[in-house]
């Protein structure tokens, strides 16, 4: 089935499909955001998607993004990554970021954060090497407005 799968850059006419993806995953999106965060990342030359294809069917997509900081040196940073239900575990998920790795080979290092909650996608990393780094949480805050 792998060799069967096309893998190739993100387009303007996958929204509905990213849209369904990102449901499945738990999100609750409409694809009206998902069309103005494709523009986004498209337009932005630190931002690469990548869609997984399957008999003209998108069965997957991963989303990765330089982050640079002040105290370290640069990386790329798996910023989405979901496979369809029917499809995982079949190796998709692994040539999805093989791509990435290998068409953004500029960084040394590469990083993903992961919901706690999601204990099959942590043994998924560590099975593909990556190593525990640290736990963290997430503040947010939307500021008042005047």
């Amino acid at each position: 089935m792998l060799e069967e799968i096309k893998i190739r850059e993100l387009h303007k006419s996958d929204a509905l499909s990213i849209t369904e993806l990102s449901v499945q995953l738990g999100y609750q999106i409409d694809k009206s955001l998902i069309l103005e965060q494709m523009a986004l990342i498209n337009a932005n030359k630190d931002h690469f998607a990548f869609v997984a294809v399957l008999n003209n069917i998108i069965i997957g997509y991963i989303h990765g993004f330089l982050s640079i900081r002040l105290t370290s040196s640069p990386f790329l940073e798996i910023g989405g990554l979901i496979v369809r239900k029917e499809y995982r575990r079949k190796g998709v998920a692994s040539a999805l970021i093989g791509y990435l790795e290998s068409n953004v080979n500029d960084f040394k290092t590469v990083r993903v954060r992961c919901n706690v909650k999601r204990e099959s996608a942590h043994r998924f990393y560590l099975n593909l090497n990556y190593i525990e780094k640290k736990e963290q949480k997430i503040f947010e805050r939307i500021p008042d407005k005047p």
